[in-house]
């Protein structure tokens, strides 16, 4: 302004500030570094005018490119009630956003997951847990995980012979038999 200036051509600079940029004559500006910098103008008319305006720039987002989904000790089956961590490893490095939500997928079995990846096997079956990128780039990753009940161990045996017998002669047979508790052992089976 004035919109009838004899000379209306401008110098172009940037006063670096917190980052830096390089600007042409053009006006054209190119971001080297985050922070902020100033953009000036300067009138090429001796008048000493000069106008600018502050720019951010900012650290272009890095999108997550892969997640590998890994459980405490590597396991694959743990037993109902127990709970088991889960970890992800997310690459690149330096994605912007590395964080993740944990979901399940109940398949023949059930389990429930924390948004730390804490996961606590409620029924017995197959399961998939899953890990899914937060930044919007749609990258998951799964770990298939088998549930089973746990072990019941035998707590006690009862031995009994046929008759109540409590002795035989010579050369006979007598057959024995056995009760096993409880009636919901794992194995029942005895030598």
């Amino acid at each position: 302004l004035p919109s009838d200036a004899t000379n209306k051509s401008v110098i172009w600079s940037v006063t670096n500030q917190t980052g830096t940029a390089t600007i042409t004559q053009a006006g054209l500006l190119t971001a080297t570094s985050a922070g902020t910098v100033n953009v000036v103008a300067t009138a090429q008319d001796g008048s000493g005018v000069s106008g600018s305006k502050q720019l951010t720039i900012t650290e272009p987002e890095v999108l997550v490119t892969q997640i590998t989904v890994t459980s405490a000790g590597g396991l694959t089956e743990i037993e109902t009630g127990e709970t088991l961590q889960f970890s992800v490893q997310v690459l690149p490095s330096d994605a912007t956003n590395k964080s993740v939500t944990w979901s399940v997928t109940n398949q023949t079995g059930t389990a429930t997951i924390t948004q730390a990846g804490l996961l606590t096997a409620t029924s017995a079956g197959r399961v998939n847990v899953v890990a899914t990128a937060q930044d919007g780039s749609g990258v998951s990753d799964n770990k298939q995980l088998t549930i089973v009940e746990p072990e019941v161990l035998v707590t006690q045996i009862t031995v009994t012979s046929a008759g109540g017998a409590t002795e035989i002669e010579k050369g006979e047979t007598l057959q024995f038999s056995v009760q096993v508790l409880p009636e919901n052992a794992s194995v029942k089976n005895i030598n």
